[in-house]
C-alpha cells in the first residue's frame, strides 16, 4: 500500500488553507444630502487580512452613474489599500442607494461596498 508522509499532507493542506481575505474598515458609508449634478466621491479603506496577496481583478456596479478606482498591483497581506467610488447624481432624484462588488481572488466571494444619501433638484 503507498502511503504519503503526514508532512506533504500538512503542507498540502496549508497550501489550501492560504489565501486572501478582503476586509473593508468601513464597508455601508453616508454621502448625507448632496443637490443634483453635484459630483460624489467617497473612498473605502481595503485591508487584506489573509495571508496570501490579493489580486483585484474588476468591479460591478448596477449602473453607468456609479465608477470605481481599484488597485493594479496585488495587495499583500497585512496591508491597505484605497478604493474610490465616484457618483454622478447628474440623473438622480432622491433616496439613493447603491452597491459597488469588487471581484479579486478572495474565494469568499466579491467585497461589497454599499453607500447611501439623498439627492435634491
Amino acid at each position: 500500500m503507498f502511503r504519503i508522509p503526514s508532512i506533504f499532507l500538512l503542507a498540502f493542506q496549508s497550501a489550501l488553507l492560504a489565501q486572501p481575505r478582503l476586509k473593508a474598515e468601513e464597508p455601508k458609508q453616508s454621502f448625507g444630502t448632496v443637490r443634483q449634478r453635484d459630483p460624489v466621491v467617497l473612498k473605502y479603506q481595503v485591508t487584506n487580512a489573509g495571508d496570501q496577496p490579493a489580486i483585484f481583478e474588476r468591479y460591478e456596479v448596477t449602473c453607468s452613474c456609479t465608477s470605481a478606482t481599484i488597485p493594479v498591483v496585488p495587495l499583500l497581506p497585512g496591508k491597505f489599500a484605497e478604493i474610490t467610488v465616484s457618483f454622478k447624481t447628474d440623473a438622480a432624484i432622491g433616496l439613493q442607494d447603491r452597491v459597488v462588488k469588487v471581484y479579486s481572488n478572495d474565494r469568499k466571494g466579491p467585497l461589497k461596498l454599499r453607500f447611501r444619501g439623498i439627492v435634491n433638484e
